[in-house]
């Protein structure tokens, strides 16, 4: 097999478990009623075999060497630098669903952690207050509310629905690897980099799920309907926590002179 094949098999058989890493449901297998529309639930269980058995014939093996003999701190920084790369995702995002004060915060993150950070590699933003907030296109289409349409589960790609298929490929658009090819590089060697940085990005994230997973398979009646409902739980809460962000941002204004008044009559019995 080719080292490019190999690369786009690793990084794309890793995207149905990447979504299940922060989860904090991962321990339940129905959980709330989440009213999954799955029309095409025979065929997608077809091709979920088909990636569970290449992940686990394939991805999870090199994962447990890479969870096992690389030092922690050389992890958390590649996690670092590759979270830093989704600035330009992060953006999109931010500026689709006119969250300029959100936009002006990843930019500042992006820039602090490209410098004072080494190139991303140590989350200075973080350290300083400026947190990174997950986000991506099919949650910026979410908020316009624009539904999830149909669950789907893509061949190598994993769980998705209409919605997230579609804000996935803008993301890959987004990415600064689908551009390589527009440097100095040739059309080969530029796409042996980009497959081979998404290959590490999606591996150090897959060896972070190496316990979860376990848990999952061993708790589980079925499987497919576990990583359903997961994927569901956990989309939603991202979404939550986006709109909950907003509203609170929303609610803050500096009061006028005549608000100030009102309030101060409310609350005087004296008056």
């Amino acid at each position: 097999m080719k080292p490019s094949l190999l690369s786009l098999l690793l990084s794309c058989v890793l995207m149905p478990l990447v979504v299940l890493a922060e989860d904090q449901s991962l321990g339940r297998e129905s959980g709330e009623d989440l009213h999954v529309s799955d029309p095409l639930e025979g065929f997608n269980r077809g091709i979920f075999w088909f990636n569970d058995h290449l992940d686990v014939y394939l991805v999870e093996p090199i994962a447990r060497r890479y969870d096992k003999y690389v030092p922690e701190q050389a992890k958390d920084s590649v996690g670092n630098f590759f979270n830093n790369l989704r600035y330009p995702s992060y953006l999109v995002s931010d500026l689709v669903q006119l969250r300029f004060g959100e936009a002006a915060k990843d930019t500042g993150r992006f820039l602090v952690n490209s410098t004072l950070g080494v190139a991303g590699l140590f989350d200075v933003a973080n350290e300083i207050g400026w947190k990174e907030k997950e986000k991506d296109f099919a949650l910026a289409l979410a908020s316009h509310d624009v539904g999830p349409g149909a669950y789907i589960v893509l061949p190598i790609l994993g769980p998705s629905n209409v919605r997230d298929a579609f804000g996935k490929g803008v993301d890959f658009f987004l990415s600064p690897w689908t551009y390589l090819r527009y440097t100095s590089l040739s059309d080969e060697h530029a796409a042996y980099v980009a497959l081979g940085a998404r290959s590490i990005d999606l591996l150090d994230q897959r060896a972070s799920l190496l316990e979860a997973v376990d848990a999952g398979k061993s708790s589980s009646l079925d499987y497919y309907l576990f990583v359903q409902s997961a994927y569901y739980q956990h989309r939603n809460g991202m979404l939550a926590k986006m709109s909950s962000e907003g509203e609170v941002q929303d609610q803050k204004h500096v009061p006028t002179d005549e608000e100030l008044l009102n309030d101060e009559l409310q609350v005087d019995p004296a008056r």
